[in-house]
């Protein structure tokens, strides 16, 4: 169970990992983009729809909580977080990001 006053009072914690959970994830799947040869907007779409990460995100953090390594309020955050993720992801990476064409629709 989700607590909003733990969420709320750490909401620093909340926005932080947030950014942290960015800039991973650029430099996790940003290069594997480029090395399939991906360019430009696709590959910057591409990195931002890769890997939100709700399974296993959301899994890890009941597992922690289940076993004692974190309490209610580090859960109530962790899982915001988590959840938060991949709408956020989505709503950005569709508006500057979303390809105008698809690489294997075009043709010569």
């Amino acid at each position: 169970m989700i607590v909003l006053k733990s969420v709320i009072t750490g909401i620093v914690g909340v926005l932080l990992l947030f950014a942290i959970k960015i800039v991973a994830k650029v430099i996790g799947v940003y290069p594997m983009t480029l090395a399939f040869k991906v360019k430009g907007r696709q590959a910057l779409y591409t990195t931002m729809m890769m890997s939100t990460g709700l399974t296993f995100g959301s899994i890890s953090a009941l597992f922690g909580l289940t076993h004692g390594y974190i309490d209610q309020a580090q859960y109530s955050i962790l899982v915001t977080v988590v959840i938060l993720i991949a709408p956020i992801h989505r709503s950005i990476s569709h508006r500057p990001f979303y390809p105008t064409s698809h690489p294997l629709t075009q043709h010569p």
